[in-house]
């Protein structure tokens, strides 16, 4: 007996940097601003010895911003 023959679904590679346009907002935030300043901020609110893993403050700190912006 014959089967249905079986759907298959195709892969297609899709780069964020070709999503974008080369003038939005977000790649200028990107290369103008180093967010790399608030570790330096908020160290001293971070325990050394928590043996927990910490959540980045510039990655949150990003996500606020882009929160905020959008």
């Amino acid at each position: 007996m014959l089967t249905k023959p079986t759907v298959q679904h195709k892969l297609e590679m899709v780069m964020l940097e070709e999503l974008m346009s080369k003038d939005y907002l977000l790649r200028k935030i990107v290369a103008s601003v180093d967010f790399e300043f608030i570790r330096e901020k908020v160290a001293h609110l971070y325990c050394a010895n928590n043996e927990r893993p910490e959540l980045d403050p510039v990655v949150m700190f990003r996500l606020l911003f882009i929160g905020y912006l959008f």
